[in-house]
């Protein structure tokens, strides 16, 4: 009996303290340069940054060794590592991109509209989003211009109409300089745990349904 009891008020404190860490409000900054990155804060006290750090202290020729060894063995396994399927890639050689584009905007407008009440509990504090749009050929690069514009305006203005943004920036380029697309973003939101989990798992429901329809 006193097994169980302990158990009993073990499990208790165990589920308050998750209830504790999904109602607690945090503050997220993502921002996607030349990477992506994630910083977390928790009453203005940092909890999780995706940067690692560059330690200053020398490293040894035997660490040194070790570090490229190591880092030769994962490249050998990576490079011997089934590659993941492209849904990109997939969905552009069965549709083309003018219809891949429709359909992965159909796929995010989906989320938006199933997740109205969720974006209402988070907050953007930041929404900066920009995007060059490039190929190696002008005329082709004009045409996915007004392709993406079509899709990812409509979009933010569905973002920004249903939830509580307070600064945005949004611009979509076309780039005739560079052979290659590029995007850059920065968000910083406040919201509680518990409305991510949620946006989460709604929005894998609905990629389950889009991905059996429009892929398969």
């Amino acid at each position: 009996m006193i097994v169980l009891e302990i158990l009993f008020w073990f499990l208790i404190g165990l589920l308050a303290l998750i209830l504790l860490v999904l109602v607690t409000p945090v503050s997220a900054f993502l921002s996607m340069q030349d990477k992506f990155s994630v910083k977390v804060f928790v009453w203005g006290i940092p909890v999780f940054s995706s940067a690692r750090k560059k330690s200053k202290k020398p490293i040894s020729a035997v660490k040194q060794r070790k570090k490229e060894e190591h880092a030769l063995k994962k490249k050998v396994k990576k490079a011997h590592k089934p590659k993941k399927e492209n849904i990109w890639q997939r969905s552009t050689e069965k549709y083309g991109f003018a219809d891949s584009v429709k359909g992965f905007g159909n796929l995010a407008m989906s989320v938006l509209n199933k997740a109205v009440r969720v974006l209402r509990h988070i907050h953007f504090r930041k929404l900066k989003f920009q995007l060059n749009v490039a190929s190696s050929d002008a005329a082709q690069t004009a045409i996915h211009y007004g392709i993406v514009c079509s899709v990812v305006y409509p979009l933010f203005e569905r973002l920004i109409s249903i939830s509580d943004c307070k600064a945005k920036k949004i611009d979509i380029n076309a780039d005739f300089n560079h052979p290659k697309s590029s995007i850059q973003f920065s968000v910083a939101v406040r919201t509680q745990p518990i409305w991510f989990l949620i946006l989460g798992l709604s929005a894998l429901r609905v990629y389950k349904k889009w991905e059996r329809d429009f892929l398969e």
